[in-house]
């Protein structure tokens, strides 16, 4: 399905010849490249980076208007240094064998079904050294997954606890891997993803969240029992139900409401709020509405006045700046861009 290309066939050279690109000389490099076209080398994000530089930013995998990438893992990559990613990461195992290496050395074979989400900050790598291993790599943005997943939190089970301690927790669970087998839906899945990155349309980047949306509660109600988790970390304090409270009484929640329903102090509150999501509680509030305000925009029997008053906003205009504030764009035209239809062929 998936032919080598000219950076897979230069990694397979370099793998099989025993050559270190990271300690051979750029002049014998050069030499090398030049057999396969030289070009090539470079389409790779990761030859890009400094060797110095252990942590991968976001911004190299994901476009700045997205929340999720999706790639495909080139065959024979050089085994780099470890490193960490600013990015939740999640690995699926289309084909073949992967070998994950964790923060402590340990070494996880991956085989085929085999999906691990790994938290952000965590030493790793993959290798996957073989022509039938096809392994896909999602990056999820952890600056915006609060925003466009809150409701994956709101529940107890494994996933959302593994969520919310990466999205909030000082000292996250470093990786939970789910066994998923033959699963064809899945399989699809990263497949329908993978078109849509290429694709490329305005639309792709919400499509590609409610892929991952779907992939969320789907392994959850089909796989939570054939879960592994890399290392036990205390659970996060009240942040997560924090912000589902603040979510569900937007209509109404203050400062003071919402700090004495915790049993906070205001100043306290305050501070906690900084800590764990880096904004103030005014910041917060009308993020979460906005969140809200797009959710009801996209129904289109619910009038914008409607929808400024169930988030909270008496004032409708203060509405419209708030959200021209954060969206570049007025409710309208936000309504008009965003209502397509949706139905994921992988339903099919």
């Amino acid at each position: 399905m998936f032919d080598m290309t000219p950076i897979e066939e230069i990694y397979k050279y370099l793998f099989e010849q025993g050559i270190n690109p990271d300690v051979i000389s750029q002049e014998d490099l050069s030499v090398i490249l030049k057999q396969f076209g030289g070009e090539a080398f470079q389409e790779d994000p990761v030859e890009n980076i400094s060797r110095n530089n252990t942590v991968y930013p976001e911004d190299l995998f994901i476009y700045s208007h997205s929340d999720i990438a999706v790639v495909r893992r080139p065959r024979y990559r050089p085994h780099h240094k470890m490193h960490q990613h600013d990015f939740i990461e999640v690995t699926y195992v289309y084909e073949g064998l992967c070998i994950f290496v964790g923060p402590n050395r340990d070494e996880v074979l991956l085989k085929k079904g085999d999906l691990l989400l790994l938290a952000t900050n965590t030493d790793h790598q993959f290798h996957t050294d073989a022509d039938d291993s096809i392994v896909f790599h999602m990056a999820i943005r952890r600056s915006t997954f609060d925003k466009s997943f809150i409701k994956l939190l709101d529940n107890e089970d494994i996933l959302s606890q593994f969520f919310s301690r990466v999205i909030y927790g000082s000292t996250p669970t470093s990786y939970l891997l789910f066994e998923v087998g033959d699963d064809k839906k899945i399989s699809k899945l990263f497949l329908e993803m993978i078109l849509e990155m290429e694709l490329s349309h305005k639309t792709s980047p919400r499509m590609l969240n409610i892929y991952f949306e779907w992939l969320c509660v789907y392994i959850l109600r089909n796989y939570d029992c054939k879960v592994w988790i890399g290392s036990q970390q205390s659970p996060t304090m009240d942040m997560v139900k924090i912000l589902i409270y603040m979510r569900d009484n937007i209509q109404s929640t203050s400062l003071a409401e919402t700090a004495h329903a915790f049993n906070y102090s205001i100043s306290y509150f305050c501070k906690l709020i900084k800590r764990y999501t880096g904004k103030t509680y005014g910041n917060l509030i009308t993020e979460i509405r906005m969140q809200k305000a797009c959710e009801l925009l996209n129904n289109n029997t619910i009038s914008i006045d409607e929808i400024a008053a169930i988030v909270g906003y008496e004032n409708v205009s203060s509405f419209y700046r708030s959200f021209k504030r954060i969206y570049n764009m007025t409710p309208s035209q936000y309504q008009q861009q965003n209502l397509i239809a949706v139905e994921p062929n992988y339903f099919k």
